[in-house]
């Protein structure tokens, strides 16, 4: 598509590795950004001097593309050599939970209006690049679904330590934004604690649908659906809006809610 690249930011990863965020207005009402993204041609290179920035500034110079032209690169970060699609249309509104938080973000962090990049391929094209990402699961879909699995009453969903934001961020062990959700492969991400990220699998002893914890309910954690057992998440809902969590890095499932656990919001 014809598109006008509206802001960047730089900065370096691992070893030194150069790393640009570039946004691009597609239209009035879609934007589209890639991150880590570690080459770029020659003139987008020139209006994004590489030196870090702390935000997304706008370019020296108007650049505008049109389709078919290259504007990037990349081998991804240096550890996992993966990059980051966002596609944010204005017609489109994603519905949570507590609808009044997202609403007031108007930054990068725009979970109200993002979309699935590659449901606005025709479909031979979709079908081409869906087929090139490949799968990880056996029966997982082939289209983005929605970033919001917030269903009120129990504990599948967005949480965060805050009651107002939606700032990315750690306090300790436990992550801000922290969610839990089946995916469409029937796994379960609890996602993140301790800098991890849990994925439990349908033979998982403790394995529940997220949607159906409307009480409490604990989980032996593992990762990636390994078998070995790496302590656990005991969740507890206290309201729509409120649940809490208590987790041990090590150990079994108690037999009742521990005294000790950190509160989580909508």
């Amino acid at each position: 598509a014809d598109m006008v690249l509206e802001d960047y930011s730089y900065f370096t990863g691992g070893k030194e590795t150069p790393n640009w965020h570039l946004g691009f207005r597609v239209s009035k009402d879609i934007k589209l950004s890639f991150d880590h993204i570690t080459f770029v041609p020659a003139e987008i290179k020139a209006a994004t001097p590489p030196t870090p920035t702390s935000g997304y500034v706008p370019p020296t110079k108007t650049l505008s593309f049109k389709a078919g032209d290259l504007i990037a690169k990349t081998s991804g970060t240096d550890k996992a050599h993966n990059w980051n699609i966002y596609l944010r249309d204005n017609r489109k509104k994603n519905i949570f939970v507590n609808q009044e938080r997202y609403e007031k973000v108007q930054d990068r962090y725009d979970y109200v209006n993002a979309a699935c990049p590659f449901d606005y391929y025709e479909v031979a094209e979709k079908q081409l690049v869906v087929a090139l990402m490949g799968f990880s699961k056996a029966g997982q879909a082939t289209t983005c679904g929605t970033n919001s699995k917030d269903v009120k009453g129990s504990i599948s969903g967005l949480w965060h330590l805050g009651k107002d934001g939606v700032g990315a961020d750690y306090q300790g062990q436990y992550a801000t934004p922290f969610s839990v959700y089946k995916t469409s492969s029937d796994e379960i991400v609890i996602y993140e604690v301790n800098h991890q990220r849990y994925i439990l699998a349908s033979n998982n002893p403790t394995y529940k649908d997220p949607v159906a914890v409307t009480d409490a309910h604990c989980y032996s954690l593992t990762e990636y659906g390994e078998s070995k057992m790496q302590g656990y998440a005991y969740f507890k809902i206290v309201s729509d809006l409120e649940m809490r969590m208590s987790f041990s890095k090590t150990g079994s499932c108690p037999t009742t809610f521990p005294t000790s656990s950190t509160t989580y919001y909508r």
